[in-house]
């Protein structure tokens, strides 16, 4: 594809007329042919054939060369690579507890997040609360679920 110039140089942009140089060499290697043909024309080769140009389409190419990065590359996608498989394979439970002295007395005030396969009602979390409060030597403190654990 020839590219536009412009003050004697040639510019590093997609061309404002695209086209397409097309070259024809025989069999011992001299130079039959050499056009640019633009989209929609037709072009006769020497053989009695025709080549007809459609339309030109560009495209990006990735090149990954030998450089001083390509390590620090490859270790930053095993690191995300681990990052995801924890993110997606550890569960990710919360369960935060505190007291708080309230109006009625002591209160038992607890903020818990659970995973998605492995999620558990109020009441389990309550009765595991007392049971542990119980086991702790604490049972004997009153206390009672607080809206704003629900």
């Amino acid at each position: 594809m020839p590219l536009d110039q412009a003050d004697g140089a040639w510019l590093d942009q997609v061309p404002a007329t695209p086209a397409a140089r097309v070259v024809v060499t025989s069999r011992d290697g001299a130079t039959v042919l050499d056009q640019v043909v633009g989209p929609g024309d037709t072009l006769a080769i020497p053989g009695s054939l025709s080549l007809r140009l459609d339309g030109i389409v560009y495209y990006a190419r990735l090149q990954i060369v030998d450089d001083w990065t390509i390590p620090l590359l490859y270790a930053v996608l095993v690191l995300a690579l681990a990052g995801l498989s924890v993110a997606t394979l550890a569960p990710q439970q919360i369960v935060l507890v505190t007291t708080a002295e309230g109006p009625d007395g002591l209160e038992l005030v607890a903020k818990v997040r659970l995973w998605r396969n492995a999620s558990s009602s109020r009441t389990e979390i309550e009765s595991e609360l007392g049971q542990a409060l119980a086991e702790s030597g604490n049972g004997s403190t009153p206390w009672r679920s607080s809206p704003r654990s629900r």
